[in-house]
């Protein structure tokens, strides 16, 4: 079975973003708003100063959002904002659904693991790893998130050691993190409920149409 996305509209929506970031609660310790107090900036942070935490990224994904990213030059050739919702037409043999997601600029912040200055990523790996190598287009529009309470409520995976640890593979095994904890879940972000659909589960299905 095959897919095909075709851009149909997009909607700019940055300026509400950002505020709508400090809404997002952890998925534990009663829906805490981690992010309610932060410094949070659109900035161009380079990428030695980007740290990932997930061990392994999908070729495909990071095939669609290249391609993404060629169709969205187009309507913006400058510089896409932090946030658009883009529309897309998923079509095969016999269906065609419209759907709707967020695209954002990659999410990063302050890390009790990792010196001033550095950050780590907490969502957007494909989206980076899409655009940018650390001798390629080395620097990453990102939002900067500064969490006041972060030894508290640190991001639920350790740091990786640097991007070379990171694997691009076709399919992503179980266990793709160091967990902080065994309960890490309760240190989840949970941007999809502020924002449905920006994050989707990294595990590819066999059959399943392509998501971004």
């Amino acid at each position: 079975m095959s897919f095909a996305i075709t851009t149909l509209y997009l909607d700019y929506l940055s300026d509400r973003f950002i505020e709508k970031l400090r809404q997002v609660p952890l998925v534990g310790y009663n829906g805490h708003l981690v992010w309610k107090t932060a410094k949070i900036a659109p900035r161009e942070i380079p990428m030695h100063d980007l740290v990932p935490a997930q061990r392994y990224v999908l070729k495909d994904r990071i095939e669609q959002i290249q391609d993404l990213n060629r169709r969205l030059a187009v309507c913006h050739p400058f510089r896409l904002p932090p946030y658009v919702e883009v529309g897309t037409l998923q079509s095969c043999p016999t269906t065609e659904v419209v759907k709707k997601f967020p695209f954002t600029w990659p999410i990063v912040q302050n890390d009790p693991d990792l010196p001033e200055g550095k950050y780590i990523v907490v969502d957007g790996m494909h989206r980076i790893l899409a655009k940018h190598s650390a001798y390629s287009n080395p620097l990453v529009q990102c939002i900067v998130i500064e969490q006041e309470e972060v030894a508290t409520y640190p991001y639920y995976a350790y740091p990786l050691a640097g991007w070379d640890e990171v694997e691009i593979v076709d399919e992503i095994p179980d266990v793709k993190k160091f967990y902080r904890k065994e309960d890490y879940k309760s240190l989840f972000r949970d941007l999809n409920s502020i924002f449905p659909g920006i994050q989707e589960s990294r595990k590819k299905k066999k059959d399943a149409p392509p998501s971004i």
